[in-house]
């Protein structure tokens, strides 16, 4: 019985953390994006953005959704993207600049 409650709390706070932000952008509310299928929740702080990437898909690699991140980054701050953007096919970091 207990570890039936276990496995079930472990289950709910995995997918409850599926779309969190990094730590820097808790309380910033989210830009829902979608690009080509895959949807995004981008967060802006000054310079800075993140996309967080909420679909699912099968082992993606960062180089398979980046472009997606970008376009999506660039669509919900309507910012240019300066430089290469960084993390991993869930959280994508990127440096802005706004005219």
């Amino acid at each position: 019985m207990i570890y039936r409650k276990l496995i079930s709390l472990l289950a709910i706070s995995f997918v409850a953390a599926c779309n969190a932000p990094p730590r820097d952008y808790w309380g910033v509310e989210p830009i829902r994006a979608t690009v080509n299928g895959d949807v995004f929740d981008v967060r802006r702080m000054g310079e800075a953005a993140v996309a967080v990437r909420v679909n699912t898909a099968y082992r993606p690699r960062l180089s398979a959704v980046a472009p997606q991140a970008r376009k999506a980054i660039e669509i919900a701050t309507g910012c240019l993207i300066v430089g290469p953007v960084t993390g991993d096919p869930v959280i994508i970091h990127a440096t802005i600049e706004c005219k």
